[in-house]
C-alpha cells in the first residue's frame, strides 16, 4: 500500500457522504492506502472538523482513525520549515518527510514550493491527480510537435514520427505506473539513440509533460534528468557545427575538449540548470 499524508482541507471536504470526493474516506476505511499522521495534524483535523461540522463528528472521526490498522502515527524529529508562505502547513511536509510517504495530498497552492526542491523529495498530488491514480484511470492526452505526435491512453504512451507520422514508438503503461528515475533514464537513453529524434529538440520535454500529467505518482528527478539531456544536446550541437565557421585555426576536437572541461565551471552549469528549470516550470512539470 502507498503511504500518504492528507491535508486537513481535503479531509474536511471528503467527509460528507454527498461530497464528490467522499471516495477518499471510503478508500481510507477500506484500507487502500496507509495514512501517516502525527499529533499536530490530528489536532488540526479536530479543530477544523469541530468548526465545520460538530464536536460529535470530530470525535467520531478521530476515534475511527485510532481503530484503523492503516493509520500510522509518525514521529517528527526535524522541523524543516520548507513552506514559507504558510508556516502552519509545515506540519504536513515534516510528517511526509519523516514518514517517507509516497505523496502528500492537497489542493493548497502553498505546497507547490515543495515540487521545486532538490532535497528532500516530497511528491505533492492534488485531488484530481490522486483520483486518477487511485481509480486506475488515465486521462487521454495528445501533444502535437514538429513532425511528431505523442498520445497517452490506458495502454501507455505512443510516439508517432516520420513524414506522415506513420512510424511509432511505444512505451507501455507498465513502465510508467510505477516509474522511477532508473527506468525513466533508460527510456531517455534509448530515445536519444534513435535517429528520428535527433531533430526534435522538444520531444523529450513533451514526453515529460505527458508523463507528469497522466502518471503523477512518478518519482522522477526531472531536473537531474534534463540537466544531463541539455548538456548532451549542447555538446552534440557543437559537434555538428562546421568547425571552420567557429574555430579558425583550432581543431574541432580541441574545441570540444575545451567545452567539455566547462562542465566543471560552476557558472556554466548554473546557467544550464536555470534553463532546464525554467522550461520544466513553464510546462508545469515541476
Amino acid at each position: 500500500m502507498k503511504r500518504i499524508v492528507i491535508d486537513t482541507n481535503v479531509i474536511v471536504a471528503s467527509l460528507a457522504k454527498r461530497s464528490p470526493i467522499h471516495w477518499i474516506i471510503e478508500d481510507l476505511l477500506a484500507e487502500k492506502f496507509i495514512l501517516c499522521v502525527n499529533e499536530d495534524i490530528l489536532l488540526e483535523y479536530e479543530e477544523i472538523l469541530k468548526r465545520k461540522y460538530s464536536v460529535a463528528v470530530a470525535d467520531s472521526f478521530l476515534s475511527a482513525l485510532k481503530e484503523l490498522d492503516n493509520v500510522v502515527y509518525t514521529g517528527v524529529f526535524y522541523h524543516l520549515n520548507l513552506i514559507k508562505l504558510d508556516y502552519d502547513d509545515n506540519k504536513f511536509a515534516d510528517c511526509a518527510f519523516a514518514g517517507n510517504v509516497d505523496f502528500l495530498i492537497t489542493n493548497d497552492k502553498h505546497f507547490n514550493s515543495l515540487k521545486r526542491l532538490d532535497f528532500p523529495k516530497i511528491s505533492v498530488m492534488n485531488i484530481v491527480e490522486f483520483e486518477r491514480y487511485s481509480k486506475g484511470g488515465l486521462t487521454a492526452k495528445t501533444i502535437l510537435g514538429d513532425n511528431y505526435k505523442i498520445e497517452v491512453d490506458s495502454e501507455g504512451i505512443t510516439i508517432f514520427y516520420g513524414d506522415e507520422l506513420d512510424s511509432q514508438y511505444e512505451i507501455p503503461s507498465g513502465m510508467l505506473t510505477e516509474v522511477d528515475s532508473d527506468n525513466y533514464s533508460s527510456i531517455i537513453s534509448e530515445l536519444e539513440g534513435k535517429q528520428w529524434i535527433q531533430d526534435k529538440a522538444n520531444l523529450l520535454y513533451d514526453l515529460a509533460e505527458v508523463i507528469q500529467f497522466s502518471f503523477p505518482i512518478n518519482i522522477i528527478d526531472w531536473i537531474h534528468t534534463f540537466n544531463s539531456v541539455a548538456y548532451i544536446k549542447y555538446i552534440s550541437k557543437l559537434q555538428s557545427l562546421d568547425k571552420t565557421a567557429i574555430l579558425g585555426s583550432k581543431s574541432a576536437i580541441n574545441f570540444i575538449r575545451i567545452i567539455i572541461e566547462e562542465e566543471k565551471n560552476a557558472d556554466f552549469m548554473k546557467d544550464l540548470k536555470e534553463g532546464v528549470i525554467n522550461e520544466l516550470r513553464k510546462r508545469a512539470i515541476i
